[in-house]
């Protein structure tokens, strides 16, 4: 991850996607990152950024001017175990997954801290819905072969349901995914798979498997020394994100793409490769 936040918009010109740069946070003094690990805006247009390395929330108006920051490392309220990770705001909620762990911390828009809320498994990703839901995605490792699940919470941290993904897999690794909303689709992009899934928002039932052509079936694996299973050696997918107007999805290329980092493949919601985009600096 780079320690300067560009943010840009596209701008959908015909059949065309550009993009713009509309701010840049992180390359003035006094508002710098560590590591930036993930960002979410709120509905005024507050920025909040996870910097993993210093152990930090920080808010940021849109004109990118630091309001506040929270967090250090510990295990008190509010603190963090690894360093925050994945972020989403969840209406006047802002959800901050504590990095390769099942916890969730929840703080109010000001960085209040208001509670902790868990998941059974380490979280690979978080998003929510129009209603403020929290989603957790994670693998469930208990069953005869691991599988994706999805962990569904309230704002206020109470527990709603756990979606069920179809179907498992031999390797753990192939059962982590980004997570995003389209509509009414609940949309997974694999870590490791050439593979995005559309489930429907309310049962979790598979409506639609899209991939991106040109790039393999899926990641290359590896044995490691003192690891029971086979690791990727690349990451096909970094994230995906979604435009709920055009129906379009966002897809963050890793390292099977010829510009890994950078490349952005843009999907309708049937599959169809729209455009693809490299962006300026690598993510």
């Amino acid at each position: 991850m780079y320690n300067i936040i560009l943010l840009s918009i596209f701008i959908l010109l015909q059949s065309s996607i550009k993009m713009k740069e509309i701010l840049k946070i992180g390359d003035k003094p006094g508002v710098e990152f560590l590591e930036v690990f993930d960002a979410c805006t709120d509905s005024d247009g507050n920025i909040y950024v996870s910097d993993k390395l210093e152990y930090t929330i920080k808010k940021f108006d849109r004109n990118g001017n630091l309001i506040n920051k929270v967090g250090k490392r510990g295990q008190g309220p509010g603190e963090f175990r690894v360093g925050p990770g994945k972020i989403t705001c969840a209406g006047d909620v802002i959800a901050v997954v504590d990095f390769t762990t099942s916890i969730i911390h929840l703080f109010t828009k000001d960085l209040k801290f208001i509670k902790t809320i868990s998941a059974p498994f380490a979280i690979a990703d978080i998003t929510s819905d129009e209603s403020g839901n929290i989603y957790a995605v994670y693998v469930n490792l208990w069953g005869t072969k691991p599988s994706t699940e999805i962990a569904v919470f309230r704002k206020n941290g109470d527990k709603l349901n756990t979606i069920k993904v179809e179907g498992g897999f031999s390797n753990p690794f192939e059962g982590f995914a980004n997570i995003s909303f389209l509509r009414n689709y609940l949309v997974l992009c694999y870590y490791d798979l050439n593979k995005v899934s559309l489930l429907d928002k309310g049962s979790g039932k598979l409506l639609k498997e899209l991939s991106v052509d040109g790039l393999p079936k899926k990641s290359k694996f590896k044995r490691i020394e003192g690891v029971d299973v086979e690791v990727p050696e690349e990451t096909m997918f970094l994230d995906v994100a979604t435009d709920s107007n055009k129906e379009r999805i966002l897809l963050l290329g890793g390292g099977y793409s010829r510009n890994p980092g950078r490349d952005v493949y843009i999907l309708d919601k049937n599959g169809k490769l729209i455009q693809s985009i490299t962006l300026p600096e690598k993510n």
